[in-house]
């Protein structure tokens, strides 16, 4: 797809392109090796959206002994304090940056928020349900005062906003998904019937299958990473996160303990990476009951046995 748009629009797309492809990679190897908010989390047994379904996560991404689940990196080993300085917080630390795991945990709450804060209030707009009663209290204000009517419709809608948004934030921490862009009333997170009778319409919660585009917290995160995060950051911090996660077995401190001292420098260590490749040579092409016809039972059998010759090599490289 790259080179076909590259003979379109020149090389340089197609060096964007490749460019961005690496550093998903770069972002994907986080995800593999490393712990975010929701590691050790259990995930919803069903696709039941309601807030109010189970019992939300703590905001520093802490969970209950009963929900904790046991995750693995890609190299086998658990993730956990033991192994991870940062637990909880090391893919965070990739978009923050910040020494503080609290600040980096806050930092993407924050993006995540704003964002889900902006879409919610849109939403009181493109819902008509919301947007009707909402609208009617405003003009029955504006006869009053015009300045009033302005009051009502953004004092409302700011509630909804508001109430809506903590029960995003509260599915996201359960590792529920969200819908991104919301049009209708299936689509909200919360039930609006505890404010229907301020409302003065039907804004319970709909029984209809939701609408939109849904994301999870990672999901999110990774977009922060893909599109908010330059790919010198994201090389960076993964070997930050490395060098302190292998510092911090070689020095076997215990889960509580802070890290005095670097035991291991990325500069000290090479990437092993093998290549293998297997090669099958055809001395002949003929379909076997050809081969049958024209050959004998010892010829057949050697032709069978040359025709299945397969040739393998391994390349071993450090850097």
């Amino acid at each position: 797809m790259l080179s076909e748009a590259a003979s379109l629009f020149g090389n340089s797309l197609s060096g964007a392109g490749n460019q961005m492809l690496l550093k998903f990679y770069m972002i994907q190897y986080g995800f593999g090796m490393f712990s975010n908010r929701m590691t050790g989390t259990a995930k919803p047994a069903d696709d039941d959206n309601s807030a109010s379904s189970s019992s939300s996560s703590s905001s520093s991404g802490g969970t209950s002994e009963k929900n904790t689940v046991k995750e693995y990196s890609l190299t086998g080993y658990e993730l956990c304090r033991k192994i991870n300085y940062a637990y909880q917080a090391e893919l965070e630390y990739i978009f923050s940056g910040h020494l503080s795991s609290a600040s980096n945990l806050n930092h993407v709450r924050n993006y995540i928020l704003t964002f889900r804060a902006v879409m919610n209030y849109a939403a009181t707009y493109s819902i008509d349900k919301i947007n009707r009663p909402i609208s009617d209290l405003a003009k029955a204000a504006a006869h009053i005062n015009p300045l009033l009517g302005i009051a009502v419709s953004a004092a409302l809608r700011t509630a909804v906003t508001a109430v809506e948004t903590v029960a995003d934030w509260q599915l996201l921490t359960q590792r529920k998904s969200v819908v991104v862009v919301k049009n209708e009333l299936s689509d909200m997170s919360v039930d609006l019937s505890e404010i229907a009778s301020v409302l003065g319409g039907d804004v319970g919660k709909s029984t209809e299958e939701r609408s939109g585009v849904e994301l999870t917290y990672e999901q999110y995160l990774t977009i922060l990473l893909l599109l908010m995060t330059s790919t010198e950051n994201v090389a960076m911090r993964i070997g930050d996160l490395i060098a302190i996660n292998v510092s911090n077995v070689q020095s076997g401190l215990s889960e509580d303990a802070i890290m005095t001292d670097m035991s291991f420098n990325m500069k000290e260590a090479y990437t092993a990476v093998e290549a293998k490749c297997s090669v099958h040579l055809d001395f002949v092409i003929i379909p076997e009951h050809m081969a049958a016809m024209f050959m004998d039972e010892g010829t057949k059998g050697t032709w069978e046995r040359n025709s299945k010759n397969t040739y393998s090599f391994t390349i071993i490289r450090a850097y």
